[in-house]
């Protein structure tokens, strides 16, 4: 692993998300300290560290020389971006195999140790990678005894969802410096960032199918899933008892309601047991049974000639002779009766004058029909 070059913020002394006055002071500051004039004692040391400082000023004075910076600073800093550069990121490969480790102990070769070490490794790439801070720090993987749900749960929460920070600027085929125009940039940038974008995506891979692996493997995870199946199991048996409790709940409260129903309509019936009895015995009385009533139908039933009606009892009937409206009628009808008789009598007059008929005859006549007319009357009242 080649010699790190210092980093220009540390030369600096300023963090890398300073702002331009903040870079502007620090190398004020620092030109006054180490000027070889000031620095007589100790003339070719001072000399190289202030080439130094003028270098990391002039590249982070200018926006776009630092934005250049902070994207191959990782290659940068182990080598630069020649041709014999070559990535020197971990090796995780060896690392998804259980060769890599020997039991499950916390020893120097045991698995909690190994793949410790590894991702502390991973970890520390990343921070020294990233062109900002990271928001949340890195889970530690712990060791055999770490608990699941303030260690483990977390750790593996965090590297399932891993997306690298480093940019990979040193895929790069292009220096966009050299760039002789605008358009021949943009063309160069385009193809650097597809060949960083598939350099990122092959490494976000490789460790998530190692923390895949790693976690199948993690007799931690192991025995909190066998915990978490215990706990379900239990809780399925929980909730199966309590939902027979409330079914059998439900259904005593149901079959109280109904013997509580059921003794209150009793209790009505007896209430109301005499009184019904009363209506059905007025009832009888009052219409009389279906049967009686067919075979007497034609001896009882009271018929009115003048209007026309039937009538089951006597009662009703006598009701019905003195309304007004049979009186009208019977009315009626005696006056039409009458005038009836008087113009019968004239044209018995006329007829028997003209034939020479006796006045006897007429006379008799006359007698049959206030007869007649009696018998209807009586008839009416029959």
């Amino acid at each position: 692993m080649p010699a790190l070059k210092k980093c220009y913020y540390e030369v600096l002394g300023v963090e890398r998300a300073a702002g331009d006055d903040d870079i502007k002071k620090a190398f004020r500051k620092l030109a006054l300290q180490l000027h070889p004039d000031k620095n007589m004692g100790r003339h070719e040391e001072a000399k190289i560290e202030f080439q130094d400082l003028q270098q990391a000023y002039e590249a982070l004075s200018n926006p776009q020389e630092r934005a250049w910076y902070d994207e191959h600073r990782h290659a940068i800093l182990r080598g630069g971006l020649n041709e014999d550069f070559s990535d020197d990121s971990i090796d995780i490969i060896p690392f998804c195999s259980s060769s890599c480790y020997k039991g499950f102990a916390d020893d120097d070769q045991g698995f909690y140790t190994v793949y410790r070490n590894l991702f502390e490794k991973i970890s520390i790439e990343e921070v020294e990678a990233g062109v900002k801070q990271l928001d949340e720090e890195i889970p530690p993987f712990g060791d055999s005894l770490s608990s699941y749900d303030e260690d483990v749960g977390p750790f593996y929460a965090f590297w399932e969802s891993f997306c690298t920070r480093k940019n990979f600027a040193w895929f790069d085929e292009f220096d966009t410096r050299h760039a002789g125009c605008r358009r021949v940039s943009r063309r160069m940038d385009k193809e650097n960032k597809k060949l960083r974008t598939e350099a990122r995506k092959d490494w976000n891979q490789r460790v998530r199918a190692l923390v895949d692996f790693v976690k199948r493997k993690d007799k931690r995870v192991q025995a909190w899933k066998i915990e978490q199946e215990k706990k379900f199991k239990e809780r399925e048996a929980l909730l199966a008892k309590k939902f027979a409790e409330d079914k059998a709940k439900r259904l005593g409260e149901r079959k109280k309601l109904f013997e509580t129903a059921k003794e209150k309509n009793n209790q009505l019936n007896n209430v109301y047991k005499d009184q019904l009895k009363e209506m059905e015995a007025w009832m009888a009385d009052e219409f009389g049974d279906k049967n009686e009533t067919e075979s007497s139908e034609e001896e009882e039933c009271l018929y009115c000639e003048v209007c026309n009606k039937s009538f089951r009892t006597e009662k009703s009937f006598m009701n019905h002779e003195k309304s007004k409206k049979h009186l009208q009628k019977l009315q009626a009808l005696k006056e039409m009766m009458e005038a009836e008789d008087e113009e019968f009598e004239e044209s018995d007059e006329e007829t028997n004058t003209e034939e020479g008929f006796p006045d006897s005859e007429n006379d008799h006549q006359t007698e049959d029909k206030k007869i007649a007319f009696s018998e209807t009357e009586n008839l009416c009242k029959a």
